[in-house]
């Protein structure tokens, strides 16, 4: 059901002790909106609506947060920053998030400007191309607290994660403050860490048939982990892979483990029937937390980690076709 609420003109924050947020999407019509942002330690979530493309919504944060305004099926519309007694007017394109218009502070007006020359490279996305385009600001711009929101909101990180903290290296203290990375900044120092690059020895797992298997990267050449999770749409092509590269290779030249995160064993088992999967399949309860799992900081799924016989990684990420460059050269 549509929550609508009255679209009014934005007026002034007299006692600073609340923000405003008013805009335009074009091609939204009317629909719920829901609203995100971080602030009195926890995220805040915020029903809103926009009628015939128009919303109005007041929040509260003593220090700038930013904002992030989903469509009512979770499709992202738009951020700003902004904190009490500021009033922000948008206008946002929901067909393409990078034709925007802000107003109402000094950071949303840089942003406004910076995706008015970069939107078609955002548009395209290419990874490779956003990445360049933001170290490029970040090092013409360590000072601009906008330097922090690109690279925590729009920077290609898995894969890139070293990357990614050397342009934070690069930010002056006043343009990364830690209410505002502080979070972000700790998920890379783990993704960075000699824990989760280290070498990977003996994994107990829960496989099919309700036993153990015992991942050993000594019983061959080479090993890769295929971690992934039942709503991965990716799942039909990753089983094909891995079909062909185990009727091409030897238990002894690859070593094949395939790791699920379901949420309970009646899904894993719902969502790998249709394998006729050959090689190991296991299941991990309690997902990236788990304790044998979770030193691995698995950013995301599907990933896949490449090892040689001495469990060193070769290879970590999200590309199948990477990984298997790691181990066909190994």
């Amino acid at each position: 059901m549509i929550l609508i609420v009255a679209i009014l003109p934005i007026s002034s924050c007299g006692d600073n002790s609340e923000f405003q947020i008013a805009g335009e999407i074009s091609g939204m019509g009317t629909q719920n909106l829901r609203i995100f942002y971080y602030a009195d330690g926890a995220v805040q979530s915020v029903t809103s609506a926009a009628l015939d493309g128009k919303f109005r919504f007041v929040g509260h944060s003593e220090k700038p947060t930013i904002v992030e305004i989903f469509s009512s099926n979770r499709t992202l519309i738009g951020r700003v920053m902004v904190k009490n007694g500021e009033e922000i007017n948008c206008k946002f394109d929901r067909k393409n998030r990078y034709n925007i218009s802000l107003a109402g502070n000094k950071v949303v007006g840089d942003w406004s400007k910076f995706f008015a020359t970069k939107a078609d490279v955002f548009a395209s996305a290419d990874g490779v191309a956003i990445n360049n385009v933001i170290a490029e600001y970040v090092g013409s711009h360590p000072d601009n607290i906008l330097s922090s929101i690109l690279i925590m909101t729009e920077y290609h990180v898995i894969d890139n994660e070293a990357a990614a903290d050397s342009l934070f290296n690069l930010i002056s203290p006043k343009a990364c403050p830690d209410y505002l990375v502080e979070g972000f900044r700790y998920q890379l120092a783990q993704r960075n860490s000699p824990t989760a690059l280290g070498e990977i020895y003996q994994m107990n797992l829960f496989c099919s048939g309700d036993s153990i298997f015992c991942f050993n990267p000594q019983n061959s050449k080479a090993s890769i982990l295929c971690f992934s999770s039942p709503d991965n749409k990716q799942r039909s092509s990753i089983v094909a892979d891995l079909i062909k590269w185990y009727k091409s290779y030897t238990p002894q030249q690859l070593q094949i483990v395939d790791i699920s995160f379901a949420a309970d064993t009646a899904l894993w088992h719902e969502s790998i029937k249709n394998d006729s999967a050959q090689w190991i399949q296991c299941w991990v309860p309690g997902s990236v937390a788990e304790k044998q799992v979770e030193r691995l900081s698995i950013p995301r799924t599907p990933y896949f980690i490449v090892t040689d016989s001495l469990g060193q990684q070769l290879y970590r990420g999200m590309s199948l076709t990477d990984a298997s460059s790691h181990f066909q050269s190994n």
